[in-house]
């Protein structure tokens, strides 16, 4: 599995939105009960709860640049268990980078979302987002 990308900065505040409910919604749940799956052309996140469940479908073109990489054995799509709150956090730091780059790597046997943000007053900051494959 591979997968590197761009986040496209005018995205970032959608994607906090969006987020933000599901880190609301999926509060009473265990940690990692949101799915996150990129596609060829869409990017999903979900998440369920006894009483409701969130659903959010967007178009990879409109949340990544131009020259993302996807590629998986299973029709090029890629699923990871992830916690909510940790990428709401993390969004919520990147919002004020000028560029910030993901990236699929695997921490300990599972699937992880790698965040590089590239600020104007530091150098380079690096934050992690470990995932659940």
């Amino acid at each position: 599995m591979k997968f590197s990308a761009s986040l496209r900065l005018e995205a970032i505040p959608h994607l906090i939105g969006i987020t933000a409910a599901l880190q609301r919604l999926a509060k009473g749940g265990p940690a990692g009960s949101c799915c996150l799956k990129l596609t060829p052309k869409k990017l999903y996140l979900n998440t369920r709860q006894s009483s409701c469940e969130l659903y959010a479908e967007l178009n990879m073109a409109d949340v990544f640049s131009v020259g993302w990489l996807l590629e998986s054995k299973r029709n090029n799509s890629v699923a990871l268990q992830i916690d909510p709150k940790q990428l709401h956090g993390t969004l919520k730091l990147a919002q004020s980078c000028r560029r910030i780059s993901v990236k699929l790597a695997k921490r300990m046997g599972q699937g992880a979302l790698v965040f590089e943000f590239t600020d104007l007053q530091l150098a380079n900051v690096w934050i992690t987002q470990e995932a659940r494959k």
